[in-house]
């Protein structure tokens, strides 16, 4: 067996949650969430985490400190987490952080279900017949996103789909319409350019003369 394929919790991915927010903000809420739902440190009525963004980069060893921050910025920009201080020592500036359970209703569907659901400790309900058949177009288009980000992926490379979802988050823009149209854009504009075509090489290397040989003799 492969030494990359462990028996180790997987980190979860909501498809529709980073279709919503993205990729990089649903995989780092999700966790957040993980680590709440264990209720370690409860203050003021809210169960919070704490971590440096070193200590996040153990759990997430694929991102740099840096992508890691910025992410934590955009969800805390995007109302969907709260961050705080309740370090003993002043000079600890650790940041913790807690989940804006109430922001999570703006993109609703199951989403705004699991998390709540999950947040109360509560067993999910029985979907209806409606539920169960929309929860299958969820899954189409689940299946749809997934395939679409692996396509630009391989075609474009990973920093710049990283880089059209910070470009959306900048204008507070989330929907993944919008994040696919800029990369379809830099794909069209990529396959535009014409390739550069080779120098022909001679078929003989010319031959030099040193005109100086002998200079300063006789």
């Amino acid at each position: 067996m492969s030494k990359l394929m462990r028996n180790e919790r997987p980190l979860l991915i909501l498809p529709e949650l980073a279709a919503e927010i993205g990729l990089n903000e649903a995989v780092i809420l999700q966790q957040i969430h993980y680590w709440i739902l264990k209720r370690k440190h409860v203050i003021e009525g809210k169960s919070w985490v704490y971590n440096t963004y070193e200590d996040w980069q153990k759990q997430f060893p694929f991102w740099s400190a840096a992508t890691i921050a910025r992410t934590l910025q955009r969800l805390e920009k995007q109302g969907l987490i709260l961050t705080g201080n309740f370090n003993t020592m002043a000079f600890d500036k650790t940041k913790w952080y807690t989940i804006c359970y109430g922001a999570m209703t703006q993109f609703g569907g199951m989403i705004q279900a699991e998390v709540a659901v999950e947040a109360a400790g509560l067993p999910a309900p029985i979907p209806e017949k409606n539920e169960q058949k929309n929860n299958k177009q969820k899954n189409i288009n689940r299946e749809a996103f997934l395939s679409e980000c692996l396509h630009f992926e391989q075609s474009l490379g990973t920093d710049k789909v990283e880089e059209a979802w910070e470009i959306a988050a900048a204008k507070g823009i989330t929907a993944w319409a919008y994040v696919r149209k800029i990369l379809m854009n830099w794909e069209k504009d990529q396959q535009g350019r014409p390739e550069k075509t080779p120098e022909p090489k001679p078929l003989y290397e010319p031959l030099v003369l040193d005109l100086t040989a002998g200079e300063g003799i006789g």
